[in-house]
């Protein structure tokens, strides 16, 4: 398996970074006639088990990097575990409205919740919420004027 392993960085932070082939940022390995995802390859790799072991299970990474391998980032979870991290690393998020927007701002500067707090509040990730409260993201949504 040297063909896989020249395709991954030892990065500092841990993380095993793919330097292979991706597809949607998920690195890609082709093993046995079909494309895989590197990830799932590794795991196989590390753990000694075989692909149809884990054959319909998701391997959700702690670092929440698609193109980490690392092994111990990463473990078995439901869908529903995959959206809930998705949601708190800020990747997936749920529909936030204008209002929303405006709230959270004024939450934030009058000092009722913390960004994390918010985060929890609105189901979005902790780096969404500083993007929005500091004018990242949703630039165009102001506060109403009071009279």
């Amino acid at each position: 398996m040297n063909r896989f392993w020249d395709k991954v960085l030892f990065t500092l932070n841990g993380c095993w970074d793919w330097q292979g082939g991706t597809t949607r940022g998920y690195g890609m390995f082709w093993l046995d006639s079909a494309m895989v995802k590197a990830h799932r390859v590794a795991f196989v790799l590390f753990y000694g088990i075989t692909l149809e072991c884990i054959e319909g299970l998701k391997l959700l990474h702690h670092c929440s990097r698609t193109c980490c391998v690392n092994p111990t980032h990463l473990y078995i979870g439901t869908q529903q575990d995959n959206m809930t991290d998705a949601c708190l690393a800020g990747v997936m998020a749920r529909k936030l409205t204008e209002d929303d927007i405006i709230n959270m701002r004024q939450e934030y500067a009058s000092g009722v919740l913390n960004q994390y707090e918010l985060a929890a509040k609105y189901g979005v990730g902790q780096p969404k919420i500083s993007e929005i409260i500091n004018n990242k993201f949703w630039r165009h949504v102001k506060e109403p004027l009071t009279l």
